[in-house]
């Protein structure tokens, strides 16, 4: 006799018995989160003899999204996490490492569920409890919601950066592509500034649950746009880091372990994370003002190919395999020696008659290219940038740079607190005073903005249903962030073809109220 448990979508369980006709029959399900015991859920067959539960409203009781920097290696939270890397000490807790990866801190939690029965022999007997009668499941969950119609279903695929799976996503819903003609043949370039922080967050490892491997996060860095994304494109650096310590997290080391809190991570990628790297722990590159565009993919650590470059021709952050060093000295640009078959990551280009292999590897990411925008004058205009950060469907942060028109309009609400009795009552002497006040007021002020996206395509509008529903959304301005609440209450989705230029605004005000002194 025993329960059998089927998934039909990310939060449900189906359950079915065998068990023989008895009295007060009741499915029991324990879960728990962290080793604890949060919730005992009974729950009697249904006409058709089954019981069909969510629990979804119980776990994600326990799934928050991080709002620190979190580097697990010395085991200390720094603030805040958008503005990652955040001068975090190595292990050795001497010299100061700008990681630019970060664990979470409960955004993904690791959930066991046990099913039991309980019931009675006879009517009116004790009923008892029959444990374990179907196979224990452990599910690592994220703070998913998903459309109606999409029925909850979440389809992990798409976030596993696996070399036997097609090319995969981070947790967004950035377009990176776009039918539209454009000047990046096809790509979406995502705007940033050098004050603009952003992240992006992906699966970290191999196990049951996630299908990750372990790669490199890579930063090529391009001086005009980006006609193609390979290894012969016109980029002029490349930062190329290990998903190691090096970047700031660890994957789990056992697998079988789940560690809840490295298996889910954020990645930096704004344009003020980017300038924050300590490029020397990076291969070198630092990326200087002739930076337009930049891109960021996760990739394999398995060589796929390779391509000639002549010494003069090597750019600073490749990883390059000696193949004839002729007249080039390659230890005056990072190479330990200078013996064929030395693989090592260039700081610059070489001289002389040398030549190198640069080395390819296998895209596991799609590429997310971002375009450098001025502050002091964004699109063109003279309305400063707005970095907005929010909670997307998958319950980690998303953001967009605003770069188009901005208006402030202050309001202020007045409430009468009291009424005071003019007069010195307290003094030797009465007397009035022209300057007592009667009617004391408190007053509450907002100030309410309006942010607007320069034109862009029809392939934004899932993104920006994203902020509009977001429960969580926060503005990063002067090194720290702050709650908002957006005012907007509809979102008019826009196609290139029925409003030719598609530009989206936004309302919002501070989510605390400034109050004068009462």
């Amino acid at each position: 006799m025993a329960t059998t448990v089927t998934n039909p979508n990310y939060w449900t369980l189906t359950l079915t018995s065998n068990t023989t006709p008895v009295f007060n029959f009741k499915y029991v399900v324990d879960i728990t989160i962290g080793g604890v015991l949060v919730a005992r859920v009974k729950q009697p067959k249904n006409m058709a003899g089954s019981a069909h539960l969510s629990y979804e409203k119980i776990v994600k009781n326990y799934i928050t999204i991080s709002h620190k920097h979190k580097n697990t290696i010395v085991g200390t939270q720094y603030d805040s996490i958008h503005l990652m890397p955040q001068n975090s000490p190595n292990p050795t807790g001497t010299t100061i490492n700008d990681y630019i990866a970060t664990f979470n801190s409960g955004d993904l939690r690791t959930v066991l569920l046990e099913f039991h029965e309980e019931y009675a022999d006879t009517e009116g007997g004790a009923i008892t409890l029959h444990e374990d009668t179907a196979t224990a499941q452990t599910k690592a969950l994220i703070n998913f919601a998903n459309s109606w119609e999409d029925q909850k279903i979440f389809d992990l695929s798409k976030f596993d950066f696996d070399s036997t799976s097609p090319v995969s996503k981070f947790l967004t819903d950035r377009p990176t592509a776009t039918t539209q003609p454009n000047d990046l043949k096809g790509r979406v370039a995502q705007l940033t500034s050098a004050n603009d922080y952003q992240l992006v967050s992906m699966f970290n490892e191999k196990s049951t649950y996630f299908n990750t491997e372990l790669g490199r996060f890579l930063y090529k860095f391009y001086d005009k746009v980006p006609d193609t994304l390979g290894i012969n494109d016109n980029h002029i650096g490349v930062i190329s880091v290990q998903n190691s310590s090096v970047a700031g997290v660890i994957p789990p080391t056992d697998a079988s372990a789940e560690d809840e809190d490295k298996a889910f991570i954020y990645l930096a990628c704004g344009g003020a994370n980017v300038n924050k790297m300590v490029y020397a722990q990076y291969g070198g590159y630092t990326p200087t003002a002739s930076v337009k565009y930049y891109s960021l993919q996760y990739i394999s650590t398995v060589g796929i190919g390779s391509t000639s470059r002549n010494a003069p021709e090597i750019i600073a952050g490749e990883q390059i395999t000696i193949v004839f060093v002729g007249t080039t000295d390659f230890t005056l640009i990072g190479s330990p020696d200078n013996n064929v078959g030395t693989t090592f990551y260039a700081t610059g280009a070489g001289a002389g008659s040398g030549v190198g292999n640069a080395l390819e590897y296998e895209k596991l990411s799609e590429p997310y290219i971002f375009e450098m925008v001025s502050d002091a004058n964004c699109n063109s205009s003279l309305y400063e940038g707005k970095n907005i950060a929010w909670k997307n469907k998958y319950g980690v942060w998303d953001y967009y740079f605003f770069d188009g028109a901005t208006t402030d309009k202050e309001s202020y609400k007045r409430k009468t607190q009291r009424e005071n009795i003019a007069g010195s009552w307290n003094a030797a002497a009465f007397e009035l005073n022209t300057y007592e006040r009667g009617k004391v007021d408190k007053v509450e002020g907002n100030k309410q903005t309006t942010i607007n996206t320069r034109y862009i395509g029809e392939e934004w509008n899932e993104h920006f249903k994203g902020l509009l529903m977001s429960n969580e959304v926060q503005i990063i301005e002067g090194g720290k962030s702050y709650p908002i609440n957006i005012k907007n209450t509809t979102l008019d989705v826009k196609t290139n073809l029925k409003d030719k230029l598609v530009q989206y605004t936004f309302n919002y005000e501070y989510a605390h109220a400034l109050k004068q002194r009462v």
